[in-house]
């Protein structure tokens, strides 16, 4: 099995919640990876359209400015990412059919399991390809 190269495996991460970002930050960041964070939907686009190491994408839904949703709609037009996790307040119907929409390949329900996220991420750049947008996940 291939694994990919830790150096230029970036994850970026968007949530509204500074403290659950720096937490789930370290956490990856102790895995060897390299850990980019946004603020808002903005910010994320615009390291999206700057890097080209960005290869997983960790999302809230309701970011400021662009909703998570649309910036994965943008990472799925442009190739920019293989693998984006979708984090919700809740899950529901509606979450998982917006979630297939956009090509997420992930849905996670808050609160979130720091632990569970980083396994998802560490399995993820550990096999030879992504998982594909239509196998998507809830959790």
């Amino acid at each position: 099995m291939m694994t990919k190269n830790i150096s230029t495996c970036s994850i970026l991460i968007a949530r509204t919640d500074e403290s659950s970002s720096s937490q789930l930050s370290l956490a990856l960041s102790k895995t060897g990876f390299n850990v980019i964070n946004a603020h808002n939907g903005y910010e994320a686009v615009r390291f999206l359209q700057e890097r080209k190491d960005i290869v997983i994408t960790i999302l809230d839904t309701d970011l400021p400015g662009v909703n998570g949703y649309e910036v994965t709609r943008m990472i799925r037009k442009t190739g920019k990412a293989d693998m984006v996790i979708i984090l919700l307040a809740w899950f529901s119907v509606q979450s998982l059919e917006a979630g297939n929409a956009v090509g997420c390949n992930e849905l996670i329900a808050k609160p979130i399991n720091t632990e569970e996220l980083v396994e998802i991420a560490m399995k993820w750049r550990n096999t030879k390809h992504a998982l594909k947008p239509e196998k998507i996940k809830s959790r």
